[in-house]
């Protein structure tokens, strides 16, 4: 008995979802029905590296024509740790 009680809970909570869920989409192009948007930053790192790096770092970025260093790092970073991630 207490397994049916569980699953009925569990049916509820979807069909509550499903109705919020559909509240939200029938309201989505109303602008009136949402506050206005916030802006969320994010904390920046810093992140230390050796001098030694750092010199390889600036040459390969200013080989590849980058703006600067930072820019490539960062743009690196994201590179593969995206593809690091989609691993899993």
């Amino acid at each position: 008995m207490g397994n049916m009680s569980i699953t009925n809970k569990l049916e509820r909570l979807n069909i509550e979802e499903e109705k919020i869920d559909s509240e939200v989409e029938s309201q989505a192009d109303n602008s009136s029905a949402w506050e206005d948007a916030i802006e969320v930053k994010q904390k920046a790192i810093t992140l230390e590296i050796t001098a030694e790096l750092a010199a390889k770092a600036r040459f390969i970025a200013h080989n590849q024509q980058k703006p600067d260093v930072k820019s490539w790092l960062v743009e690196l970073l994201e590179d593969v740790i995206e593809r690091e991630y989609n691993t899993y």
